[in-house]
């Protein structure tokens, strides 16, 4: 479930490709500066930093899976089996996994000025309402000039500097960090021989370098996908093009229908790809059915009134037939 890409060029973006056997009503909301925000342990907040993300929107309430702020502070939960869940003590701040985006994005202005709030968290397993069961997960939070992952685990709350900007899912990312030592002779490069200097070997074609880059759905594979593709892609100078090149990246970890059965016969696919520009505050995004890209501006609406605004996905596909004819009567 999920890949995520951070990535400068020209600006600051962060991808992410949403991998599900199913939909959550998910829309893109505008959470406007006055619309208040509940929690089920801290303070209702009434005056906040705007926010859009993707989201499913309960009972009024949106819960995120990744989102950025007016400041270009952006976040996202990763599925993380694994995460350990604390009880409500007045020792620290009593987040739920779907509550944090909101909190920490409506308060902060950046990765360094968060900090201050995580050190207190801690996650708090109390669904949002009978019949939506708590998603356990582990975050990344990314600004301009840096990026961290949170997770709660055995060891405590765990945050993490990830100079790289990438995230896939469970397992830890101190492991996804060590696995990467399996791949340093990777390279975008054409390999020479090393293999014997009295044989005349040489690549059967282009691309060679990055023969043994894994190319599986696993999120550990997906961690090194993620790593080398941000490496190694060619920056560009506008965003129009930068918004493209990432999309490509995200593309390419994409889960393709019917290549990832589940052990419930059910078939994991990703639903959506978004790339948020957190320069522009431009929010793009692709569907599964739609490959064309959409955008939603945060900073066209009016961002100090007290209603949550949203917009449906596009799913139906767009396609530009150059020569198709009208048919006649």
């Amino acid at each position: 479930m999920c890949t995520v890409i951070t990535w400068k060029s020209h600006g600051t973006y962060f991808g992410r490709n949403m991998d599900l056997d199913y939909h959550f009503g998910e829309t893109i909301v505008v959470v406007p500066r006055q619309f208040p925000l509940d929690f089920h342990y801290e303070p209702r907040v009434t005056t906040h930093h705007a926010l859009i993300g993707m989201a499913s929107i309960v009972d009024g309430t949106p819960l995120f899976s990744e989102a950025m702020n007016e400041y270009g502070l952006a976040m996202a939960g990763l599925n993380f089996p694994s995460q350990v869940f604390g009880e409500v003590d007045d020792n620290h701040i009593n987040i739920t996994p779907y509550e944090i985006i909101p909190y920490i994005l409506g308060r902060s202005t950046s990765v360094r000025e968060a900090k201050t709030y995580l050190q207190s968290i801690q996650f708090i397993s109390t669904p949002f309402k009978e019949g939506l069961p708590v998603q356990p997960l582990h975050f990344i939070l990314s600004d301009e000039h840096e990026s961290v992952v949170i997770e709660s685990t055995t060891r405590g709350l765990e945050i993490y500097e990830d100079t790289l900007g990438v995230l896939t899912n469970q397992p830890t990312f101190d492991f996804h960090m060590t696995n990467l030592n399996h791949y340093l002779h990777l390279s975008p490069k054409q390999p020479v021989n090393t293999f014997d200097d009295a044989l005349a070997l040489t690549p059967f074609g282009q691309g060679a370098g990055s023969i043994g880059l894994p190319g599986d759905s696993s999120p550990t594979s997906r961690f090194v996908q993620a790593a080398f593709l941000k490496a190694h892609a060619k920056q560009e100078q506008e965003e129009s093009k930068a918004v493209t090149q990432l999309f490509h990246m995200l593309d390419r970890i994409k889960m393709v229908k019917g290549t990832v059965i589940l052990p419930n016969d059910r078939l994991d696919l990703t639903t959506y790809s978004t790339v948020m520009a957190l320069d522009t505050g431009m929010y793009y995004y692709k569907t599964y059915n739609n490959s064309q890209i959409s955008a939603v501006s945060l900073d066209q609406e009016d961002l100090d009134q007290d209603q949550l605004i949203h917009y449906d996905l596009i799913q139906q596909q767009h396609i530009h037939y150059v020569n198709k004819r009208e048919q006649s009567d």
